[in-house]
């Protein structure tokens, strides 16, 4: 039976060379999570799903963008904050399917350099992480950069944008394309308003990857 993972992301590249910071579990122990300061590994039931992932922010300084977070051009090294936390949460859904739900994850916060922190969580389901910042006035965050490199060339479903033209004029509401990791996304004839010669496509995308299904 496929299992679905949610990778709620926005995730990060890792080398394998690269000395682990944390190795985070899901309470069943079947999720897992391997963080570097080049990035991570997510494996489920021992196979590896996702591989040299990266995630990181670019901050606007007095000096000029630097990048942080995991990954290879992070201008500063990574070091674990604090130990490893099991989290027990209920929690009150009063416009969900159920009045109140039990969350039980497993989190570590890693401290990334200029002010800010990732903290990572691990619950059953799948693998979450956010950026927090303990900076104090105006911070400008001048992009950030996922890359999610899967281990395996796997089935893909994907939404793509339905104006060539302008592909984010729209109202990022699609049918799902089913193709493979290796396809790519199709070819434009004439490159998008912003030069680009594919259609990008939107969020949520499932991806088959070995024993799971993984949605971003």
């Amino acid at each position: 039976m496929k299992h679905l993972l949610s990778l709620m992301a926005i995730i990060a590249c890792m080398s394998v060379q690269a000395a682990s910071l944390a190795t985070l579990t899901s309470p069943n122990g079947r999720v897992a999570v391997v963080l570097n300061n080049d990035g991570y590994d997510v494996i489920f039931d021992g196979n590896t799903l996702v591989k040299d992932a990266q995630a990181s922010l670019t901050v606007a300084t007095d000096k000029g963008d630097i990048v942080l977070g995991l990954s290879k051009d992070a201008a500063s090294k990574v070091s674990k904050q604090g130990s490893i936390q099991n989290k027990n949460e209920h929690i009150d859904a009063p416009l969900y399917r159920q009045s109140a739900f039990d969350f039980e994850s497993n989190r570590v916060k890693l401290n990334i350099g200029n002010g800010f922190t990732m903290e990572w969580m691990v619950c059953d389901e799948g693998v979450a992480y956010r950026f927090l910042t303990s900076r104090k006035g105006e911070t400008v965050i001048s992009d950030e950069s996922v890359q999610v490199h899967f281990a395996n060339d796997g089935q893909i479903w994907m939404a793509y944008s339905t104006n060539a033209g302008d592909p984010y004029a729209m109202a990022f509401q699609n049918y799902y394309t089913h193709s493979t990791l290796s396809e790519g996304s199709p070819k434009l004839e004439q490159p998008t308003k912003q030069g680009k010669d594919i259609l990008p496509a939107f969020l949520p995308v499932t991806v088959e990857a070995g024993k799971a299904k993984v949605t971003l």
